[in-house]
């Protein structure tokens, strides 16, 4: 049996690419919040807030790539004429890679 990911087809490839350029093109960026049984969140923000061991911090639309362990705090996300979301959280983990922002909760 093959554990390999399929490879992504040209097509969707162009797809992704274009929904990405338009969300970037709006300042906006793909974020998913979800634990193992549950999505808490899907969909393009302005951005989002968390605090880490460093410290509270701000993503952005273009933010540079990275990954980092969440401690408890709000988790705010930020939509442009919208009220601000919070969801408590107790730890996570954030990972952000070309304006696609997955934060995994419970794990």
């Amino acid at each position: 049996m093959d554990d390999k990911k399929k490879p992504i087809s040209p097509i969707d490839k162009v797809l992704q690419e274009r929904a990405k350029a338009e969300a970037t093109k709006n300042n906006k960026f793909h974020l998913k919040v979800y634990s193992p049984f549950k999505v808490y969140f899907e969909g393009d923000v302005d951005s989002v807030s968390a605090v880490n061991d460093t410290g509270p911090f701000d993503v952005l639309a273009r933010h540079h790539n990275f990954l980092t362990l969440l401690n408890p705090c709000d988790l705010v996300i930020r939509i442009k004429g919208y009220d601000k979301e919070s969801i408590r959280i107790s730890r996570g983990i954030m990972q952000v890679k070309f304006d696609d922002v997955v934060v995994f909760l419970d794990v």
